[in-house]
């Protein structure tokens, strides 16, 4: 978290209903950072999967999710 707000793009202020508490936010520039990271993961996955029938990713997907979920 230290790293996010160094760099700009997250910051942290107390939660005004409780004091003891902290919200941690995305800044204008943490949003973009991560709209251009989800941007990067969409192409990375649609080029690596674009192999595979609609019926496969769904597939794959499901025998990921079991692995994780283990």
């Amino acid at each position: 978290m230290d790293g996010l707000m160094d760099e700009g793009l997250a910051e942290r202020d107390r939660d005004p209903a409780d004091r003891r508490r902290y919200r941690i936010s995305l800044t204008p520039a943490g949003r973009g950072a991560l709209d251009r990271a989800l941007a990067v993961i969409e192409r990375v996955e649609r080029e690596t999967l674009a192999p595979l029938t609609a019926e496969e990713r769904k597939q794959l997907h499901a025998l990921v999710a079991k692995v994780f979920a283990n």
